[in-house]
């Protein structure tokens, strides 16, 4: 019988009400329950044979057979939970999904993403999965992870749909907005980065807990945190890219100490919000798990909780929450759309930026180490600045900075809302990071003042133009972005570290 025929078998106990004893109604769960485990057992290819089997005759004494009930009850659920805690391991088996799917080996990770990083950057039919495969193996065994028992069995998952996709497919089943994400595939046009995922082989029993519903909740997860350590990585870049800036002439740097200034607060966005997923969301809700499940009797108990673990690690980590979600991409979006445009422009100072011999070197001899130094430093700072003193830049900066902030503005205003409606006070941890010193909200109170005095002199305006406002920030993939003026100018923002 196959893994999946086993899964289905046991899903389709039921009982049947209309032959149901009324003398054994109030013990009818029990008795399923007992038939299920003792069922898995048997299907592991043990031999069941109960030392308490009684056979069990009516009597008006009820407490009698109840307690017969009780006691094949209790053996089943322990022999059900001993093969599966101590002779299937499962707790280890957990152990090693979150290492993987919440990011636990931080340097398997990082040495993962760090091979595999030009071939992420292609579409999704252009990518060699074996390659993938491969270089996964090699991650895992140069890095702590080689310790895991378990890690061949977890595999590489090329996904049809980007998380953001996936994620509003599923909260708009059964609603009026479900017609809206019946999507072709094929359209969405994914990157390797975009479409990959873990995937984790699981044999009989353990696949009663890590079934497939778990395993597409670890996806969620892992794609969402992947993506976020993707963010991260593409601003760093940028910082380091960034000392050449050292080189510069001061004009040059005060021309790039406004982008500067939005990089590190958009590092301090998604480094903060990365901290408060791993170590204020996943890390507490893992430890009351694992403390849940020293106490455990029998597998529902087990199943119970390992969903309601994944469902408030989905819960606390927006993913259950389609308006901050939203926010929270599109947030990413901008991160990553601006530091693709400061690697460009530092990659043409690059290409830009290098003397080429002149006729007159040739006659005057080979010029010294440190002359030929400190003339590519003349060229290249003629060059930055020739390049960042246009209009253009200082504009497109200012575009970056007046949609980031005012995403991250919106953002926290919605956590605020949520948290104060559901009384959830997890959320509320990413709103102090984010907002310690009170510089979004003081943010959020001149541009609620401001568009407030905008909207009467509208009103008084004979022409009541609609081409005041400033267009919304409205995107679906990265490449798509359109960057819009917003209230601010670039001169009147200021740094929110």
């Amino acid at each position: 019988m196959s893994e999946h025929s086993k899964s289905l078998l046991l899903s389709h106990y039921t009982i049947c009400q209309e032959r149901i004893p009324v003398f054994l109604q109030q013990v009818a769960d029990k008795i399923l329950n007992t038939g299920k485990y003792l069922n898995v057992v048997r299907l592991c290819g043990q031999d069941v044979k109960c030392p308490n089997a009684e056979e069990i005759v009516f009597t008006l004494k009820e407490r009698t057979y109840y307690d017969q009930i009780e006691k094949a009850y209790n053996y089943a659920s322990k022999l059900l939970l001993d093969l599966l805690m101590e002779e299937k391991d499962l707790m280890a088996r957990i152990k090693s999904v979150k290492h993987y799917f919440l990011l636990d080996k931080g340097d398997f990770i990082v040495q993962f993403m760090d091979m595999t990083e030009e071939e992420m950057k292609e579409g999704i039919e252009n990518i060699v999965v074996n390659r993938l495969e491969s270089l996964l193996e090699l991650a895992l065994r140069t890095s702590t992870a080689n310790i895991d028992p378990y890690k061949d069995d977890l595999r590489v998952n090329l996904l049809p749909y980007d998380l953001i996709t996936m994620m509003f497919k599923i909260l708009s089943i059964e609603t009026n907005m479900e017609k809206d994400y019946r999507i072709d595939p094929t359209d969405l046009n994914l990157t390797g980065l975009e479409s990959f995922s873990f995937d984790y082989v699981v044999k009989w029993p353990v696949s009663l807990v890590l079934n497939r519903k778990a395993l597409t909740r670890y996806q969620m997860l892992f794609r969402h945190l992947f993506y976020t350590k993707h963010v991260e990585r593409q601003l760093c870049s940028v910082w380091v890219g960034n000392k050449m800036a050292k080189t510069y002439s001061i004009q040059s740097t005060r021309w790039y100490s406004a982008a500067f200034a939005l990089r590190q607060r958009m590092l301090n966005f998604v480094q903060n919000f990365e901290y408060y997923m791993m170590f204020e969301v996943v890390e507490p809700y893992w430890h009351t798990f694992q403390a849940k499940m020293e106490t455990v009797s029998n597998i529902d108990e087990v199943l119970s909780i390992h969903t309601n673990f994944l469902n408030d690690c989905l819960k606390d980590c927006m993913l259950m929450h389609p308006q901050l979600l939203k926010i929270v991409h599109k947030l990413m979006m901008v991160c990553v759309t601006f530091s693709n445009f400061i690697q460009r422009l530092s990659m043409s100072t690059q290409l830009g930026g290098h003397p080429s011999p002149t006729g007159s070197s040739a006659f005057q001899g080979k010029p010294s180490r440190k002359e030929f130094t400190e003339k590519q430093k003349q060229v290249l700072s003629q060059h930055v600045d020739d390049l960042v003193s246009s209009e253009n830049f200082e504009r497109t900066i200012g575009n970056f900075d007046s949609n980031f902030s005012r995403l991250l503005i919106d953002l926290l205003g919605k956590i605020r809302e949520f948290s104060s409606a559901n009384c959830d006070s997890k959320l509320l941890n990413i709103l102090y990071r984010l907002d310690f010193n009170g510089f979004y909200t003081e943010k959020l109170e001149a541009m609620s003042a401001q568009r407030a005095m905008m909207e009467m002199s509208l009103q008084s305006s004979e022409s009541g133009s609609s081409d005041s406002h400033p267009p919304s920030f409205t995107t679906q993939r990265p490449e798509n972005v359109r960057y819009v003026p917003g209230l601010h100018k670039q001169g009147q923002a200021q740094s929110g570290e």
